[in-house]
């Protein structure tokens, strides 16, 4: 009994230790998916924030585009209201130069606003071509800075499908830990309920077998009131006896006083007489009963 006490004991403890053991995995694993957690969310947060400097640039760059534009378009205006002046103060010229000079002076002042509207039209392509670089160069930073937030979302989207897969494998390996901290729970409930079962087994045998020498020791125990009983009776009846004996032995020595003193008064001639008859049957008689020795011969007799 004491040993399936122990045995339980041990299996308790074990299944202590059993359990300790897998709340300490599951404490780690729960403590590294909260890591991992922090970790994916403190990585989001860095890609959110570079996603939105990035978007932030993106649009001081179309700002800034959009502003070139305007100052590209409003030179143009410029060109084109200085051209219209130009054309209108040519007209106005010639119309003037005709009316006065006639057709000698009309030639030079053409060459000029020939050549003027040469230097504008070369400012213009210039402009022109400014513009183009400007929007080309702006246009190739938008581009690499698409690429940059597509790299970006891509890494986020990677680190977020690594960190998931991590998150799912631990989740994984915690169901798994459950379900072995659940098997061993119920093998070793299983084991505690075979315990119990057989403690209950051996508690009633004991009991039975308490109740069979309970039932020998009344049994015993009658059987000695018996003997002690019959030992009474015995001792009673041996008592009876003995009282019996002493009465005959008292009366026995009475009879032998009796016979003492009977004796002691047939110390005459009649005693020789007998003695020396006796001798003559048995020849062996000893001296002292021939010469009477009555004490010697009633010394030599048993007691009773």
């Amino acid at each position: 009994m004491a040993a399936l006490q122990k045995t339980n004991q041990e299996l308790q403890q074990q299944k202590e230790r059993c359990l300790e053991k897998k709340s300490v995995e599951i404490a780690a694993l729960r403590q590294r998916n909260q890591e991992l957690q922090l970790q994916t969310e403190r990585d989001v947060e860095e890609k959110s924030v570079e996603i939105a400097a990035l978007r932030q640039r993106n649009q001081e760059l179309k700002q800034l585009k959009e502003h070139c534009v305007e100052e590209v378009a409003a030179l143009l205006k410029e060109n084109q209201t200085l051209k219209q002046e130009k054309e209108r103060s040519v007209e106005e010229k010639v119309d003037k130069n005709k009316q006065t000079t006639g057709r000698t002076l009309e030639e030079p002042c053409v060459e000029q606003k020939d050549a003027e509207m040469a230097a504008l039209q070369k400012t213009n392509h210039e402009l022109e071509q400014q513009k183009e670089r400007c929007v080309e160069e702006k246009d190739a930073e938008i581009v690499v800075l698409h690429e940059r937030n597509h790299e970006l979302e891509q890494q986020k989207e990677r680190c977020v499908e690594e960190k998931d897969a991590e998150i799912v494998v631990l989740h994984e390996r915690n169901h798994e830990l459950e379900q072995q901290k659940e098997r061993c729970v119920e093998e070793k409930d299983a084991e505690i309920v075979v315990l119990h079962e057989r403690n209950h087994e051996l508690e009633q045998q004991k009991k039975r077998c308490v109740e069979e020498k309970d039932a020998e020791i009344v049994v015993l125990h009658e059987r000695n009131h018996e003997l002690e009983q019959q030992k009474e009776r015995c001792v009673e009846e041996k008592d009876a006896e003995i009282v019996t004996l002493l009465e005959r032995i008292r009366e026995l020595q009475q009879l032998k006083e009796c016979c003492v003193q009977e004796i002691a008064a047939l110390k005459t001639s009649r005693w020789r007489k007998f003695m020396n008859f006796l001798s003559r049957i048995v020849p062996d008689v000893p001296d002292d009963y021939r010469e009477g020795s009555l004490d010697i011969f009633l010394g030599q007799l048993p007691p009773f």
